[in-house]
């Protein structure tokens, strides 16, 4: 199993390879290193920040699929029927972010030839944005 963390300008920041791809996201991810420095507060992560045209300082926050357990610095949609507009457009905007990673890994695919071979790996991703503004 493959799964990377990404910033808007599709630079990998972490990749974690080589979980069985039986295992569980959520899981691989509360036992690997990125997950214990995002508890421990160690990571590089860039001070918060107003968006364009804003005073409100807003975090960096790591954009997620469903498969990742919401904890400190991660978001990730919210996974229930019946969702009101606010909700809708927040799913929707986390999706957004999220194709960060899905056109780092395509750029990655064209450059290197070994990324597309073939492989029983799967793979999620998760992506560093600033509050969807890219």
């Amino acid at each position: 199993m493959l799964w990377a963390v990404s910033d808007a300008k599709y630079t990998f920041l972490y990749i974690n390879v080589g979980a069985k791809g039986s295992a569980s996201d959520g899981g691989i991810f509360n036992a690997c290193a990125l997950s214990t420095a995002l508890m421990r507060n160690t990571l590089n992560i860039p001070d918060d920040r107003p968006l364009p045209g804003r005073t409100m300082p807003i975090p960096f926050e790591l954009l997620a699929d469903d498969a990742f357990p919401a904890s400190v610095r991660i978001l990730k949609p919210i996974s229930r029927q019946n969702l009101s507009r606010m909700e809708m457009t927040y799913n929707s905007l986390i999706s957004r972010g999220r194709g960060v990673i899905d056109n780092a890994f395509g750029i990655a695919s064209a450059r290197r030839r070994i990324v597309r071979k073939t492989s029983d790996m799967s793979y999620t991703i998760i992506a560093l944005a600033n509050h969807f503004i890219y």
